[in-house]
C-alpha cells in the first residue's frame, strides 16, 4: 500500500488508501431499505465517519468493531461534514500488512506525554502520603496494576479514551489535589488517597487492545464500586490502618461518581469529597473539549453543537 493517508490529509474527491481503526461498526437501511454499514473510524490525527455502500455481505465479516482496517475509498463531503466512502476494507495485521507501512502505533491514539516519565512523575507523589500505612497500601496497588496503569485508557468514548488516558488523568487529579489540599486547608493525604483510587476500578472493567471495550464487569457494577473494593483489598495487605479513615476514603471514592444534580445519598457529604468530585469533573470536562476542538474546529477554531455537550465550542485564537 503506497501513499498512506491520514484522517487529517483527507481532500474531498481524492481516492486514497490507508489505515484507521475502527471503532464502530453498525450494520443499518436506507430509507429504500438497502443495507449499508455505518462506521465511525480514527487515527492518530483525528476521526471520520464512514460508509460501505456495496458488498456489504461480504466486507461485514472481514472486520469488526475495534479492529485495525486497511481501505481503499473516496472521501465527500455532505451537508457540510466529511465522509469517507469506502470501495475496499479488510482487517490488518502486522503479520499480513507490516510490509505495506501498518504500524499500530500510527492509529491508536496516545496521551502526549511518554507514560514512563509520567509514572515517574507520579510517583513522587507516594512519598507525599505522611501516613505510612497508607502510603504502603497505596503502592501496593499501583505497583499491583502497574503495567494497566501506565497504558490504559480512563474511559471507551468520553475523557481520556487513549492509551495511556488514565495515567495521565490520575496524574491531573493528584497534582489538583496537591494544590487544593493546601489552599483551602483540605486532609492532603485524603485529598491524595481519593485521587489515587478514585478511578482504579476502572483498570477491572476495561479489556484492553487496540479498541477498548467495557467487560462484562462494567456494564453491571459502576466501576466505584470496584475503585472501593481493590482499595478494600489493598488495606487489609497492611495491618493496623484506621478503619474511620478507610470509611471517609470510601465515601470519597464512591461520591465522586455521582453527578452532583442528582438527589442522592452518596452525595460529597465532606469538603474532601466535595473537592475531589468537582475537579474529576473539571479534568474530564477540559479533556473533552481539548478533543473535540482539535478534531472539529474550523478556521474560525468553532464546533459544531453536535458533541457529547450539545453545544458549539471555540477557543480564542492567537492574536498577532
Amino acid at each position: 500500500m503506497k501513499n498512506i493517508v491520514n484522517i487529517s490529509e483527507l481532500k474531498e474527491g481524492k481516492t486514497i488508501q490507508g489505515f484507521f481503526l475502527c471503532v464502530e461498526k453498525n450494520l443499518r437501511h436506507s430509507k429504500n431499505g438497502d443495507p449499508y454499514l455505518d462506521l465511525v473510524l480514527r487515527d492518530k490525527t483525528g476521526k471520520i465517519s464512514a460508509k460501505i455502500w456495496n458488498k456489504i455481505n461480504e466486507f461485514e465479516l472481514k472486520f469488526n468493531s475495534g479492529d485495525a482496517v486497511a481501505i481503499k475509498g473516496k472521501m465527500e463531503i455532505y451537508q457540510n461534514k466529511k465522509y469517507l466512502i469506502i470501495d475496499r476494507i479488510n482487517k490488518a495485521t502486522v503479520q499480513g500488512y507490516a510490509r505495506f507501512g501498518f504500524d499500530p502505533s500510527l492509529i491508536i491514539p496516545s496521551a502526549k506525554v511518554d507514560p514512563k516519565a509520567m509514572w515517574k512523575e507520579l510517583s513522587k507523589y507516594f512519598k507525599q502520603i505522611k501516613n505510612l500505612k497508607l502510603r504502603k497500601m497505596t503502592v501496593l496497588a499501583y505497583n499491583f496494576y502497574k503495567k494497566r496503569v501506565l497504558y490504559f485508557p480512563n474511559t471507551v468514548n468520553k475523557n481520556h479514551n487513549y492509551m495511556s488516558g488514565y495515567l495521565e488523568h490520575v496524574l491531573s487529579l493528584v497534582k489538583i489535589a496537591d494544590f487544593l489540599s493546601a489552599y483551602y486547608k483540605l486532609d492532603k493525604d485524603l485529598m491524595l488517597l481519593g485521587a489515587f483510587f478514585t478511578d482504579i476500578g476502572k483498570l477491572q472493567t476495561l479489556k484492553g487492545g487496540y479498541q477498548p471495550i467495557k467487560k462484562k464487569e462494567g456494564l453491571a457494577v459502576n466501576y466505584p464500586y470496584y475503585s472501593r473494593d481493590i482499595m478494600k483489598k489493598f488495606s487489609r495487605k497492611v495491618s493496623g490502618i484506621d478503619k474511620n479513615i478507610l470509611l471517609e476514603l470510601e465515601h470519597i471514592i464512591i461520591s465522586s461518581y455521582i453527578p452532583f444534580e442528582r438527589q442522592n445519598s452518596s452525595l460529597p457529604s465532606s469538603k474532601e469529597a466535595l473537592a475531589l468530585n468537582s475537579i474529576k469533573k473539571l479534568d474530564a470536562n477540559i479533556n473533552v473539549f481539548e478533543n473535540i476542538i482539535s478534531l472539529e474546529a474550523d478556521e474560525d477554531g468553532v464546533t459544531s453543537k453536535h458533541n457529547l455537550f450539545g453545544r458549539q465550542i471555540f477557543k480564542f485564537l492567537n492574536v498577532d
